[in-house]
């Protein structure tokens, strides 16, 4: 894939995503879990504070799995090839004799 290939695709991709709808963030309704702290010895302003506390924390999580790079994190940095140096997959096997 050229260099024009990779920014068309980025044009494409770009005016496909400013056509679509905004997403609003994700907002804790402390309402829709408040039965579930019914059983602890906690007033309702520390029960609301507790959910906030644990949907910031699982928020924190998530803004985090989208913003980190797994395979750059294993493998480094530069773990993509440059086009020039991977023009086609080498696939023999030079362990085992080709059978047919």
């Amino acid at each position: 894939m050229t260099i024009e290939d990779k920014l068309a695709l980025a044009e494409r991709d770009a005016a496909n995503h400013a056509d679509a709808p905004t997403r609003r963030p994700l907002e804790l309704d402390a309402d829709a879990y408040m039965s579930e702290l019914d059983g602890f010895d906690m007033t309702e302003a520390q029960k609301r504070e507790l959910l906030q506390t644990l949907w910031s924390i699982m928020r924190s999580f998530v803004d985090l799995g989208f913003e980190v790079d797994i395979c750059a994190a294993v493998f480094g940095d530069n773990y993509l090839l440059p086009e020039a140096d991977s023009p086609s997959v080498d696939s023999s096997h030079t362990h085992k004799p080709e059978t047919r």
